[in-house]
């Protein structure tokens, strides 16, 4: 089969069914009610993307704590109430037969409303080991809330400078803290989907350290990305593909590799290499229905990046919407 095709056939993540190899990557899309519950805007954004065909969502980033909340419009599941919230955007994937994933995380240094905060997790090695037992509790019931929205998994946030990603990058007991949250989150959930995203620009020791954890406690998918990824231009394609193929030669896990994919060729490529799907989340936010049209033409989208708090400011998701110059 030729690889432009295979793009929109089925594909099977351990136990997870996917019916195209299309991810859609998490994007912070800053329009949750402030709350933390979903609004009315993120269901509409759903929706549209889900009738053009996206096989697997995942979401934008949902706080498991207070203190690890990134902004006032960001998600919460941190506590059980929150479940009913998060299963109206599965409910509306579900009736166009895609599935969803609720990537959950942890600011850390990147909270933008508590200085205090911020200041407290930006020095890793100063955590008290109660904090860091508090911040695997913390996670491994938020994991647990997922499961009980109806979502159909979970993603730990463990890249772009988070909480987990410091941790696993910087604190010296990085691998054992990730080896005992996954530990954690298989002792109440053994069979839930669990997925994980990382940074593939970090050291060997750690990357392939963590692939192997994610081997041996039975990850549902590794998403591979990586932290200097707004730093790329237009020109740039497939940022994290060889780094993506390393891995996968001494890992067993499924892989999504985000970043740079533009065009269906560039996803041919993707799913050429054994990696078995493509996540795109920019691409998605300058063009919703980009699948309908990916075989005649790539994505508009040129990695300018200000989409990121863009609906914020301005109300639209885009700056080459309503033609805005965007250098």
């Amino acid at each position: 089969m030729p690889m432009v095709s295979k793009v929109f056939t089925p594909v099977d993540l351990q136990e997870m069914h996917i019916k195209n190899r299309v991810c859609r990557a998490a994007v912070n899309d800053y329009s949750g009610n402030f709350d933390g519950t979903v609004s009315k805007e993120q269901c509409r954004l759903y929706r549209e993307l889900a009738k053009n065909q996206v096989g697997l969502f995942i979401t934008g980033n949902f706080y498991v704590n207070k203190e690890g909340q990134l902004d006032a419009t960001e998600n919460d599941i941190s506590e059980e109430i929150c479940c009913l919230s998060a299963a109206e955007l599965a409910h509306i994937v579900h009736q166009y037969e895609a599935k969803i994933v609720i990537q959950i995380s942890h600011a850390g240094k990147k909270n933008k409303i508590s200085k205090k905060n911020a200041l407290k997790y930006s020095k890793i090695q100063n955590l008290s080991e109660e904090c860091f037992k508090q911040i695997k509790r913390d996670f491994i019931k938020a994991c647990i809330h997922c499961r009980k929205s109806g979502a159909d998994g979970v993603q730990l946030h463990f890249g772009h400078g988070y909480l987990l990603s410091d941790i696993l990058e910087h604190y010296e007991k990085g691998l054992e803290f990730a080896e005992e949250l996954l530990a954690g989150i298989r002792e109440k959930l053994p069979k839930y989907p669990v997925f994980v995203k990382v940074n593939s620009n970090i050291s060997e020791k750690i990357y392939y350290g963590f692939g192997a954890l994610c081997q041996k406690y039975f990850v549902t998918a590794i998403e591979i990305s990586g932290s200097n990824f707004a730093e790329k231009t237009k020109e740039d394609h497939l940022y994290y593909l060889d780094k993506a193929i390393e891995l996968k030669k001494i890992c067993n896990v499924p892989m999504i590799l985000t970043g740079g994919i533009r065009t269906i060729e560039d996803a041919a490529k993707v799913l050429g290499s054994g990696i078995e799907m493509v996540g795109m989340g920019r691409p998605f936010l300058c063009e919703p229905d980009l699948l309908l049209k990916w075989e005649n033409q790539g994505s508009k989208c040129i990695s300018c990046c200000k989409c990121f708090g863009l609906y914020q400011d301005e109300g639209y998701r885009c700056a080459l919407e309503k033609g805005k110059e965007v250098w």
